[in-house]
């Protein structure tokens, strides 16, 4: 039972984590044929103060890596496969193969193996089962280390150092989330976030420990993951190994028939 329970919470966790980006808020500049004014400054003008908000997004079409992390004492490795913006493909190992999960924009699909079930259905249902209040553009941002998508500005930005703290609420369906992101001032890269979900009493955290570069582009190698809600209270360390951009893949899924619904 302790198994089945575990695995139950493994595929939560890996919902959760395999949990368009918010804009860069990048200054759009306009081509025109007239000749380059010089501006002259006073001498007394205080130069502008830096955009604070501005965020480097991860670009990319298709996406792979292999991961491994700690659930309740058990070592579960896997591989993560995403076309963007379309589908999250997770297969999950305990040794062996133990279940795979699809995300879509609008679907969530799931199945354990040794427990011959499965999950199917939408993101307001993955909540009311798992008391996971996410949705998959969310998912998607966590893994790549971007903006998640929704994201309205709820209080002017701070910044600390090379730290700076952005407060979202973030509007899902017919839920609001508010969104603590931090960011690295220099590299414009976001370092973490937490999440709150009122409605469900949930919270969610999670920090890039450790990023890689890939295909010349900054990419989380390590989250330290963190999930309470009404039904799970969870920390774990998400490692990623061989992140791959732009490389065409497949994403195999086929819920056996014999298999019941959760």
């Amino acid at each position: 039972m302790k198994i089945r329970n575990a695995i139950l919470l493994l595929t939560g966790l890996l919902l959760a984590i395999s949990l368009d980006s918010c804009r860069s808020h990048k200054n759009l500049v306009q081509e025109t044929d007239m000749p380059a004014v010089p501006t002259v400054m006073p001498e007394d003008a205080t130069p502008p103060a830096p955009r604070l908000d501005t965020i480097i997004n991860a670009k990319f079409h298709y996406y792979t890596a292999n991961f491994r992390c700690n659930v309740e004492g058990f070592n579960v490795t896997g591989q993560i496969r995403m076309v963007n913006d379309s589908a999250i493909w997770m297969s999950i190992n305990i040794v062996v193969e133990v279940g795979r999960v699809l995300l879509t924009p609008t679907r969530a699909k799931g199945y354990v193996k040794i427990a011959n079930k499965y999950f199917d259905g939408d993101y307001d249902e993955l909540c009311q089962r798992f008391g996971i209040d996410l949705d998959y553009e969310t998912i998607q941002a966590m893994i790549v280390g971007n903006c998640p998508k929704g994201c309205k500005e709820s209080r002017e930005a701070e910044r600390n150092n090379d730290k700076v703290t952005l407060w979202y609420n973030q509007k899902a369906g017919n839920k609001t989330r508010q969104l603590t992101l931090t960011k690295s001032f220099n590299s414009k890269k976001i370092t973490g976030a937490e999440i709150e979900s009122p409605s469900v009493r949930e919270h969610i955290s999670y920090q890039y420990l450790k990023t890689d570069m890939a295909n010349t582009q900054i990419l989380p190698s390590k989250i330290n993951l963190s999930i309470n809600s009404k039904r799970i209270n969870e920390s774990t360390t998400v490692e990623l190994e061989r992140i791959t951009l732009d490389r065409q893949t497949s994403l195999p899924f086929n819920i056996p028939n014999r298999y019941k619904a959760y």
